[in-house]
């Protein structure tokens, strides 16, 4: 699996890019990792390991690791959330899902897996929350109302915030800059983004 992983320690924290205020790692070779049949939960773990111990973050002491749903039936995919918690003490998990039933389903999956490592679960994101139609400023919940406030109830975590469905969002994308950066007097999403981080650092403390 060498061919996936080519980045010796010492270069990973050469390897983040300062973008609006704070460095991001490329995810390309990690991606590769995961498409390499091959590699095992112990390879996946130690590529892991090898990466966060080659990060020095000099100005932001906090690191945000995202993992996305996948159908993917690779045993490092499966195994990477695990990966992680045994390789750093994380402050905590942060669930992200969509309102309708069966994105609750793969949440709490994730719930269940992190409580049995005792990750705390420190909130719930709703995504695609609600679309605003930009000519009748009429609200649709195009897929359902209230799953993720509900579901954070039920596990007695705070819900961090409800991000809409919003053509900006998908705009900014393309143009390379985050939405969240946009003038939340302005942007509703911005908004909804910069109160999801105010909550998750009033929640760490910070």
């Amino acid at each position: 699996c060498r061919q996936f992983w080519n980045v010796p320690a010492r270069c990973a924290a050469c390897a983040g890019r300062t973008h609006w205020g704070g460095k991001k790692m490329d995810n390309i070779k990690l991606t590769k990792l995961s498409k390499c049949a091959g590699c095992g939960a112990k390879v996946g773990a130690g590529v892991l390991s090898q990466l966060l111990e080659g990060i020095r973050v000099h100005h932001d002491p906090n690191l945000i690791v995202g993992f996305d749903k996948s159908d993917d039936a690779s045993v490092y995919k499966v195994s990477d959330e695990l990966a992680i918690v045994q390789t750093v003490d994380l402050a905590g998990a942060v669930i992200v899902t969509t309102p309708q039933e069966v994105a609750l389903i793969d949440a709490r999956k994730a719930v269940g897996l992190f409580q049995r490592v005792e990750t705390p679960i420190l909130g719930l994101i709703e995504n695609m929350s609600y679309f605003v139609c930009p000519s009748d400023g009429l609200v649709y919940n195009i897929f359902g109302e209230g799953g993720g406030e509900r579901e954070a109830q039920k596990l007695g975590v705070p819900l961090l915030g409800r991000i809409p469905l919003d053509i900006q969002t998908r705009s900014c994308g393309d143009e390379g800059h985050p939405v969240a950066l946009e003038d939340p007097g302005q942007s509703m999403v911005a908004a909804a983004f910069q109160g999801v981080a105010s909550m998750l650092a009033s929640t760490l403390g910070e």
